[in-house]
């Protein structure tokens, strides 16, 4: 009976695992879009924009609080207190008995109500008008922190556009490949069949569409990668799968010479814009501690008081006017003498950062020049190697014809013709590559530049 038991059990197991399983559905859908389309989707959604947005208004509302320096305090209170104090011991002389009688007086209650208002204004302080300055460079710096935001994601919407366009291709090679591998492996089968191959060569066609099948599946998965990545740069859940609709690029020369791009940059690139806001920011608030050792600051006050003391009415609002109250008004100027050095350092401090940011500025601009510079001399790089490659895929195709020619005709080798193969796909694999990434440098010498290279006249 265990026996029988088990053997169902077995067969249960077996009919379980061998159901098919329903795959689980993946919230994917197709997006036919352009690059311009993908940009546009970009600059909308992308977080690292959307950061770089709340750090302008968060720099932005610095200047209203600068502003409000210059701005009078006024306030008002209100205060009402009761106090009672219990009964003290005393002593009077009694005429009718000629003795001394100790005595316990009352409680005493008192208590006050009063208003009150003051007014207080900062004259003059020379480092408010400073610490203003600082505050509106920091915003100018903030918005060319955004604009830089913008550009740095418009070059990586391109820059994963190009690649899924380039693995795309990659992929369209692999799967021809293949096709010509599983072409040769058939006709070598049917050549040994019929005794004009040896064995070899057929192992020798399996071994290579089994290689060039790995490959495949390699480069199935890169195109799934490049439209993940382009699908989360563009502020879209992954599983989003982006088909371009653009895929005609063509190799053309950068339309601005080094020098050219390189006084763009100096003048439009929203990293050093930033980093010169900065540096004036920081001379701003080096100034502002200067001048709060330097200069005095003037301030000027005034109140109005009204107090109630127990036991009195309070006839109406014209009390206020006319008893019980009391005006002031002043102006204090304050001098600053020694207060331990504390100031001396933050002065020492400030002028650190401050030179630290005129050398951070100078780096900037050395970086952009070498960025640019790389620009260059990686875009004459690869215009060379795809014209190099172009003829490279012309004399791989030729010779694939004439190996294949020749092994048909029994003057050739089946390894020859393999190596022939096997050096066309890499040849057109190289060219396609090469030409996105020219497409790719062109994108980056355009962020690096601050904006389109090719300036569009009004």
């Amino acid at each position: 009976m265990s026996f029988v038991l088990k053997t169902a059990l077995l067969f249960a197991t077996a009919a379980v695992l061998s159901a098919p399983v329903a795959a689980e559905e993946t919230a994917t859908r197709d997006m036919h879009l352009s690059l311009s389309e993908c940009i546009e989707i970009a600059l909308a959604n992308n977080t690292d924009i959307a950061q770089a947005r709340f750090a302008r208004e968060i720099a932005v509302a610095g200047i209203d609080q600068s502003r409000n320096a210059f701005l009078p305090s006024l306030g008002s209170n209100y205060r009402i207190s009761r106090s009672v104090t219990g009964p003290r011991e005393g002593a009077i002389f009694d005429q009718t008995t000629q003795t001394i009688v100790t005595t316990l007086g009352r409680d005493r209650v008192g208590g006050s109500q009063s208003v009150g208002s003051s007014l207080s204004i900062n004259i003059f302080d020379a480092a408010d008008f400073a610490n203003l300055a600082a505050s509106k460079k920091s915003a100018r710096a903030a918005e060319m922190d955004f604009k830089e935001s913008r550009q740095q994601t418009i070059f990586l919407v391109k820059q994963r556009y190009f690649i899924l366009l380039q693995r795309t291709e990659q992929l369209d090679l692999a799967k021809e490949q293949v096709s010509v591998s599983e072409e040769s492996l058939r006709r070598e089968k049917t050549m040994y069949e019929i005794g004009s191959r040896t064995i070899a060569d057929v192992l020798s066609a399996e071994s290579q569409l089994a290689s060039v099948r790995v490959a495949l599946i390699a480069r199935e998965n890169d195109v799934a990668i490049a439209r993940a990545q382009l699908a989360f740069s563009l502020g879209l859940s992954p599983d989003v799968a982006i088909l371009p609709t653009e895929t005609a690029f063509s190799v053309t020369p950068a339309p601005v010479s080094y020098q050219e791009s390189l006084e763009r940059a100096l003048i439009g690139n929203p990293q050093i814009l930033a980093q010169k806001q900065r540096m004036l920011a920081s001379r701003d608030r080096l100034r502002a501690t200067k001048y709060s050792v330097r200069f005095p600051s003037i301030t000027g006050s005034a109140g109005y008081g009204w107090q109630l003391n127990r036991g009195e009415v309070f006839a109406g609002v014209e009390d206020l006017f006319v008893k019980n109250y009391s005006y002031n008004a002043g102006i204090s100027i304050s001098i600053p003498i020694f207060n331990r050095l504390l100031t001396e350092n933050n002065v020492k401090t400030q002028k650190l950062e401050y030179l630290r940011s005129r050398e951070l500025l100078d780096q900037a601009k050395r970086q952009q020049a070498m960025d640019i510079r790389l620009s260059f001399l990686n875009l004459e790089r690869l215009r060379r190697s795809i014209t190099a490659n172009e003829a490279a895929v012309k004399a791989a195709e030729e010779n694939f014809r004439l190996q294949d020619q020749r092994y048909n005709l029994g003057g050739g080798t089946f390894l020859e013709r393999q190596q022939a193969q096997l050096q066309l796909f890499e040849a057109r694999n190289q060219l396609v590559q090469d030409r996105f990434q020219y497409q790719i440098e062109l994108a980056q010498l355009e962020q690096h530049v601050g904006g389109p290279l090719a300036q569009t006249s009004d």
